[in-house]
């Protein structure tokens, strides 16, 4: 895994949640963030780390990036 920058979007482990939002992208070309958490939840890839682990949170981060792209 590598970064390459400061944003989500500037590393692996971004781009690894990227491709797991653009699933969840509806037939009309919606977002819904609460499902989009879910499923990062439940991903063992994805999932964010505990709080008191001091981790990167990548997959959030990557959301709150889409979003403010968007």
């Amino acid at each position: 895994m590598g970064s390459w920058g400061i944003t989500a979007m500037e590393s692996d482990a971004g781009l690894d949640a990227l491709a797991a939002i653009r699933e969840q992208i509806t037939e009309e070309g919606r977002l819904d963030a609460a499902q989009i958490l879910h499923a990062f939840k439940k991903d063992a890839w994805n999932a964010p780390p505990d709080s008191i682990e001091g981790q990167a949170h990548t997959s959030p981060m990557m959301l709150a990036e889409v979003m403010k792209k968007i």
